[in-house]
């Protein structure tokens, strides 16, 4: 079975996250938490609430930070 996906680096997925307008307060300690535990655990399990499509796009409601989503997922995570 072919991979359907590309591995893309920390700071790829970082890029690809501000091209979305995600704010980072603190860019290595993001690269940290990301290799720790996955940009698709954080990413695509609590973006929703934070996340507006249009048009087959997805881009960040204004000054919403990495930083929030990682602090939901991880009080997900402690209950």
């Amino acid at each position: 079975m072919d991979n359907m996906y590309n591995y893309t680096t920390t700071d790829q997925q970082i890029q690809k996250l501000k091209s979305q307008l995600l704010i980072f307060e603190n860019e290595n300690l993001a690269k940290q938490i990301l290799q720790t535990y996955g940009y698709y655990n954080i990413i695509n399990g609590y973006r929703d609430p934070y996340i507006i499509r249009e048009y087959g796009t997805k881009k960040y409601s204004s000054d919403v930070t990495f930083e929030q989503i990682f602090a939901l997922f991880s009080l997900d995570h402690e209950i």
